[in-house]
């Protein structure tokens, strides 16, 4: 290895270069943090406000509450320890149907709604986990699960 002296003038110079460049970065990085805490504020705040006003508006989908109420003739609520509610709107008891493609109804109930409550935060814990790609699936136990594609 060779080693090379040199005098204080190329030596200032040498440590100005790397200064300069460690400057450059360190600026260059705390813009690229500035911007990014800045997009993350625009788009939780816009879209809450377009959740909560229904305009549209600059920022993500999937920051903030979620529009609902989008039904006319029952109320789907949901608490956390007690999972899906249904209801009609004059304020009677209501199920969760599944229903098959000629009409007829496969299932229904309680365990139609526990079922979609579970998918849900299945899918959502993926989400938080950073796996929110992942398709969530449920089939009766014991059950393969039958997968077809959709035509469009």
């Amino acid at each position: 290895m060779n080693v090379v002296c040199v005098d204080v003038p190329d030596r200032w110079y040498i440590f100005a270069l790397l200064l300069r460049r460690r400057v450059v970065l360190t600026m260059a990085w705390l813009l690229l943090l500035r911007n990014a805490s800045r997009f993350a504020h625009e788009t939780s705040t816009t879209h809450f406000a377009r959740c909560t006003t229904g305009k549209a508006s600059r920022g993500g989908n999937m920051i903030g509450i979620p529009k609902t109420g989008d039904l006319s003739n029952a109320a789907i609520s949901a608490v956390c320890f007690e999972g899906l509610t249904v209801t009609t709107t004059d304020g009677k008891q209501a199920k969760l149907a599944i229903i098959d493609e000629d009409g007829k109804i496969i299932e229904s109930g309680s365990t139609v709604a526990r079922e979609v409550w579970n998918v849900t935060l299945a899918c959502y814990k993926n989400f938080l986990q950073g796996m929110g790609h992942l398709r969530v699936q449920a089939s009766p136990p014991g059950q393969a699960l039958l997968s077809r594609r959709v035509k469009d």
